[in-house]
């Protein structure tokens, strides 16, 4: 089954804003300036390109053919229906809550005039769902399928909501020394981003369910009464350049105290010095996403059923297109004219604390938290405790990530190995074969370089 469906009869799903290991390297550069505007400052690129890709996938995600989910994105607005095949969506929270998450980094550049302040120039391709209020036991039943012996029987109330927002961007950064004393050190940032392209659909559904024993061919059934949709889609036709757009905000800092970097520096009387950073702690803050996205006026669908069974054919219908395939398989659909909306955009907090343990060994504290009210973000809050290994040509890190609600745990890996980055957020979640509803933020990453010389 792929697409939207897999948000409503999956337990959960993963959602990744963030490279862990990556984003509190000192040798990011742009990955970690989308996490916090004011790394870029005083960096030790004198030029850096990236490209790079962040998914959340679950182990399906590498027993099915190539994914087409980056290849689509940028054509998410123009669709009926989500970029993702969601076969390969896991979880990383637990129901009721849902999410999921694509993101594709463009040719992005960053630039250091000297040794104080930095600029970058970076494009992105984001696209984001979730959803909550979808009864447990109906989301096993999709996850294991009808004809599952682990399908139980149960019935009871069906209230749940799905989101989905897209939108590519074009975000300026500028990061400044503010003071650079050798002991102690602060900078700060901030982006501005032009948001284009966007899209946003909204799915209600309200009723009763029943998961009914299994019949004749051996499979369970799904009844569903009283059942009342309600569809919105912000999504323009081909050649219709009505789609959303606005701006953004993101801001951060960082203090170090603790001696100097001692840079690159050559000389006659000391042929190598370590480039490493020497600080003892490094402490930093930002908020990302402080802005809304202007949406044009929509199609808006609803529609009643008072009965309904569904099969496992049924569910596979819908779930390989949910917006067009739903409200046809299911009940009648009375299309109107919906106003524009103006969607605000997930609003998060990073609080970071970096300790220096040892030349290149450190020990990464992170808090993520969200800022906007309700059910409107992917992201859950987290705790990422991150020890790594860092130098100028190789990096290795272990994220050790605990999400809020369910306190799960999750172990993953990150590797920078020359021009290239790859990692995950949790390594259970795509290599145990029988833990497909578990998921993992998965990067895969390239960059282009120079480095300052005093």
């Amino acid at each position: 089954m792929k697409k939207f469906l897999l948000l409503l009869f999956l337990p959960t799903f993963a959602v990744a804003q963030h490279l862990p290991g990556l984003m509190s390297s000192n040798y990011g550069g742009i990955y970690r300036m989308l996490q916090n505007p004011s790394a870029v400052a005083s960096s030790r690129y004198q030029y850096q390109v990236v490209m790079a890709g962040n998914s959340s996938v679950s182990s399906n995600y590498f027993r099915r053919p190539f994914s087409r989910d980056f290849i689509h994105l940028g054509l998410v607005p123009y669709q009926d229906d989500l970029n993702r095949d969601l076969q390969s969506i896991g979880s990383l929270t637990e129901a009721p809550r849902h999410a999921v998450y694509t993101e594709v980094i463009g040719p992005s550049v960053l630039f250091s005039p000297d040794r104080r302040q930095s600029f970058a120039l970076h494009t992105r391709l984001r696209s984001y769902a979730w959803g909550e209020g979808f009864p447990l036991p109906l989301t096993k039943a999709y996850g294991y399928q009808l004809f599952s012996s682990r399908v139980q029987t149960a019935s009871g109330p069906l209230n749940g909501t799905i989101q989905q927002l897209h939108h590519a961007e074009v975000g300026l950064t500028y990061g400044l020394r503010i003071f650079e004393g050798k002991w102690h050190r602060l900078s700060a940032g901030a982006t501005g981003r032009r948001l284009f392209g966007g899209s946003h659909r909204s799915l209600q559904l309200s009723g009763q369910y029943a998961i009914l024993p299994k019949n004749a061919a051996d499979e369970n059934t799904i009844r569903l009464d009283n059942l009342a949709l309600d569809l919105t889609t912000t999504a323009p036709q081909p050649g219709n350049g009505n789609t959303g757009a606005g701006w953004a905000i993101d801001f951060g800092a960082t203090y170090e105290i603790g001696k100097r970097s001692t840079g690159r520096a050559y000389n006659a009387d000391a042929p190598f010095a370590d480039p490493r950073p020497a600080y003892l702690l490094r402490v930093s803050a930002s908020v990302l996403n402080t802005g809304l996205l202007n949406l044009p006026a929509g199609t808006r669908t609803t529609g009643k059923s008072i009965q309904r069974t569904l099969t496992q054919t049924d569910l596979d219908r819908i779930g390989n297109n949910l917006i067009t395939q739903l409200p046809t398989l299911v009940m009648a659909q009375t299309p109107t004219e919906t106003i524009a909306q103006r969607q605000e955009l997930p609003r998060l907090v990073n609080l970071e604390a970096d300790l220096r343990l040892g030349r290149g060994f450190f020990m990464n504290g992170l808090l993520q938290r969200n800022l906007t009210d309700g059910p409107n973000h992917p992201t859950p809050n987290q705790t990422v405790i991150t020890p790594r290994f860092e130098d100028e040509d190789a990096e290795f890190a272990l994220p050790i990530s605990i999400i809020e609600g369910n306190e799960r745990v999750a172990i993953g890996a990150s590797v920078r190995l020359g021009p290239i980055t790859a990692g995950a957020s949790d390594l259970i979640g795509i290599l145990n074969k029988n833990s497909e509803r578990r998921a993992s933020a998965v990067w895969l990453g390239l960059s282009i370089w120079g480095w300052q010389r005093k």
